[in-house]
């Protein structure tokens, strides 16, 4: 039986406006498509990541957030660069 430090970790959820389109370069980050965005998993390897992705990457390794995912009805937050697409 694990303890809860195994099963419950941080997310941070993130609009779609934080992304430069619609289909962006992902570089060779583990990314997945959701029916109204993407998810990704944050990864210590920046210099596979294309530019727009590196300051949420590196935020969310800097809050130990496991996971990062994108939708249109995620709030935008003004630490990261919104596109206007």
């Amino acid at each position: 039986m694990s303890d809860t430090t195994d099963i419950i970790f941080k997310a941070m959820r993130l609009s779609t406006a934080h992304m430069p389109n619609l289909d962006p370069e992902w570089g060779e980050v583990r990314y997945t498509e959701t029916e109204y965005g993407f998810v990704f998993w944050p990864t210590e390897y920046v210099e596979e990541l294309p530019d727009w992705l590196r300051p949420i990457n590196q935020y969310a390794l800097d809050n130990d957030i496991e996971i990062v995912e994108f939708d249109q009805d995620n709030y935008t937050f003004d630490q990261f660069k919104e596109y206007d697409w």
